[in-house]
Order: C-alpha cells, then structure tokens, then sequence
C-alpha cells in the first residue's frame, strides 16, 4: 500500500494484493501440487480520502484479474479452482501466457488473462 495526493487534495491510498482461496480436494494425491486446489484474485484499488468527506473513503481507480479460477463456475457466480488444469482458468477460459510465478508477483503489472 502506497499513500499520496490525488485530485482535489484527496489523500489516496493505493493497494495492490492477492487473495488466495484454499478449497478441499477428496483425493490431493491426485493433484500435481498445491496451486491445484487453489482460486486466486489479484486487485489494485484505490481509495480517496476527501477532506470534506467526514472520514469517508471513496473508491477510486480498480483493476485486477483472476488466476487459477474455474471460469464456467464463475460465470455461475461461484467461486472455485481448477483442481490441477494448469491453466489461467478452465477450459471456457484462456490458457496462461506467462509461468505461475508472474501472476502471484504483485510487482508485475495486471493482465488481461481473467475470466470474462
């Protein structure tokens, strides 16, 4: 988290962070590693502190993608992993371009991969 002055003197709070989302498998023998049964989020969000606004803060700019994600169950509003796929998210959505590592690195930019 990053604080500086925005536009009208707003004070502005600018994150950037992953969720991970741990999910049960019955058999984990089965999978090829941890990342298997995990669903991850990547978020950069501002947030704006107005001096006039009593305190409260006001979302700013937001941007993010989803890594390891079933994207035909979030497409049903659900949240799940691909359970050993390797791929940015399941077969309704694009394969990853770049390794692992490059989508749990908050210093790399967001991308475009996500579920849409």
């Amino acid at each position: 988290m990053t604080i500086g002055i925005g536009d009208r003197g707003a004070l502005v709070a600018k994150t950037n962070f992953i969720v991970a989302y741990a999910f049960h498998h019955d058999t984990p023998q089965r999978l090829a590693d941890p990342t298997d049964r995990i669903a991850t989020a990547r978020r950069e969000v501002e947030y704006l502190l107005y001096e006039d606004s009593d305190g409260k803060l006001w979302p700013g700019a937001a941007n993010g993608f989803t890594y390891l994600m079933d994207c035909a169950a979030a497409k049903e509003g659900l949240l799940a992993p691909t359970f050993g796929r390797h791929r940015v998210s399941s077969t309704t959505g694009p394969t990853a371009k770049h390794d692992e590592s490059y989508y749990l690195d908050p210093k790399n930019p967001i991308t475009d991969e996500s579920c849409t």
